[in-house]
C-alpha cells in the first residue's frame, strides 16, 4: 500500500554486493571528475532509514525494536553484515575521511571508529535534552569509550531534528550551546528548526560561530631591523578559541609587501602546525624558527602580513579571529624595515631564542587584536 515501507534483507549476499558496487561506482565517478579531493568526508550509510542507521520506527511489531538492536535475524543485520557495509565505505573511499552515525548499535560504532583515529561521528537532534546521553546510557557504554575523545582527531557533526522528536518542544538553542561545548562539535546542519521566541536568530548564529575551530594569532616577535642575505629568528603564539581542532593541514605564510602597492615581494612558509592546536588552552601554542632573507631583497620599509593557505589550493585562505583582514584574506600586522649591509656596518648575527627574553627592547613585537 501507499503507507508500506520496503525493508531489504540486510544479510542477503546480493544486497551486500550491490552496496559495495554502488559505493565503488560513486567513488569512481568522483575520481574520474577530479572531485574526490574536494570531499571533506563521506558518511557511512546504506543502512536503515535515510541511510542513517535508524530502524526501530519502521519495523513491524513482530520485530524486537528495543535498543540495542538484537531483534530477529529477518529484521536486523548481523554484526558481520554491518561490518561489511562499513568496510565497503573504506574500500571505496580509502583516502577520504569517514563519519559514522553514533546513535545506533554500539558494536558497529566501535568497529567503524576503531578502523582509524580520523573517523569522526555524527548524531541528530542538537538542542534536545536526552538525545546526547552517550555518557550515561548503558546501551552506548562501549561506544562512548571510543567516542569521547575522538573530537581531538576527527570531527563531530550534528543536525537539528524537527519539533518534538524527543521532548515535545523545539530544539533549544541554550541546550544546543551546552552540547556544542561539551561534545566539541565542529559542524551543524542548518535546517529542521524554527526560529521561535526561545530560538532567536542571534542565538542560532552564535551557536554556528561557536562550533568548530577559531584561531587567534596572539603575537608575533621578530627583529625590528632585518638585513638582506641574513637570517632572523621569529616566534608566533596561537590560541584556538573554538571548541574543536582543525582537521585538515593548512600552511601559515609570513609576507613582506610593497608599502605602496601592497603586492607581495617575499614570503616564507612558517613551521606552524595549526592542526595540532587544541581549543581552550590557558597557554598559547608557541612556534620558533629561523628564516633566511634573500640577498636580492631591496632595503626599505615593507608591510608585514600573515596568510594561511590551503596546501591543496582548493579552499580560500583561512580566516582568523583577528582584526586587520585584507581583501585577499591576509592579515596586516604592521611594517618592518629591511636595512642595508656594508663592510663598516655588518648585519648583526641572529640571536638564539634562549637569549631573547632579556633583550626584547630591541626586537619588534606585534600583539594582535582579536575579534
Amino acid at each position: 500500500t501507499s503507507t508500506s515501507t520496503f525493508i531489504p534483507d540486510w544479510n542477503n549476499p546480493y544486497f551486500l554486493e550491490r552496496v559495495e558496487k554502488l559505493l565503488n561506482a560513486i567513488s569512481k565517478h568522483y575520481d574520474d571528475k577530479g572531485y574526490t579531493k574536494n570531499i571533506s568526508w563521506v558518511e557511512i550509510g546504506m543502512y536503515g532509514q535515510y541511510g542513517e542507521w535508524a530502524l526501530s520506527s519502521i519495523y513491524p511489531s513482530t520485530c524486537d525494536a528495543t535498543l540495542p538492536y538484537v531483534g530477529a535475524v529477518d529484521c536486523y543485520a548481523s554484526d558481520a553484515s554491518l561490518n561489511r557495509i562499513i568496510d565497503a565505505h573504506f574500500k571505496a573511499f580509502p583516502n577520504t575521511r569517514k563519519i559514522m552515525m553514533a546513535k545506533t548499535k554500539a558494536s558497529a560504532v566501535v568497529y567503524a571508529l576503531s578502523k582509524s583515529p580520523e573517523v569522526g561521528w555524527r548524531v541528530d537532534c542538537l538542542g534536545q535534552q536526552g538525545y546526547f546521553d552517550f555518557p550515561t546510557n548503558g546501551n552506548y557504554t562501549s561506544a562512548w569509550t571510543v567516542m569521547q575523545d575522538r573530537w581531538k582527531t576527527a570531527p563531530v557533526v550534528v543536525e537539528y531534528c524537527t519539533n518534538g522528536v524527543l521532548d515535545s518542544s523545539d530544539p533549544n538553542q541554550d541546550d544546543a550551546r551546552a552540547q556544542i561545548e561539551k561534545f566539541h562539535i565542529s559542524t551543524i546542519a542548518n535546517y529542521n528548526i524554527a526560529l521561535t521566541t526561545e530560538n532567536t536568530a542571534d542565538k542560532f548564529m552564535m551557536n554556528g560561530k561557536l562550533a568548530g575551530y577559531r584561531f587567534n594569532l596572539q603575537s608575533l616577535v621578530l627583529p625590528d631591523n632585518l638585513m638582506p642575505g641574513q637570517s632572523f629568528n621569529i616566534e608566533t603564539k596561537w590560541f584556538n578559541k573554538g571548541v574543536a581542532p582543525i582537521y585538515e593541514p593548512w600552511d601559515v605564510y609570513l609576507q613582506f609587501r610593497d608599502s605602496s602597492s601592497n603586492t607581495v615581494v617575499w614570503e616564507a612558509k612558517l613551521g606552524v602546525t595549526l592542526k595540532g592546536i587544541l581549543p581552550n588552552t590557558q597557554t598559547p601554542a608557541s612556534f620558533q624558527e629561523n628564516l633566511p632573507i634573500p640577498a636580492s631583497l631591496n632595503p626599505g620599509n615593507y608591510l608585514l602580513s600573515v596568510v594561511i593557505k590551503d596546501p591543496a589550493n582548493i579552499y580560500k585562505p583561512l580566516k582568523l579571529a583577528n582584526s586587520g583582514l585584507n581583501p585577499d584574506s591576509s592579515y596586516a600586522l604592521g611594517s618592518i624595515k629591511i636595512g642595508s649591509t656594508s663592510a663598516s656596518s655588518p648585519a648583526p648575527t641572529p640571536k638564539p631564542w634562549t637569549t631573547l627574553a632579556a633583550d626584547y627592547t630591541s626586537w619588534f613585537t606585534h600583539y594582535l587584536q582579536s575579534v
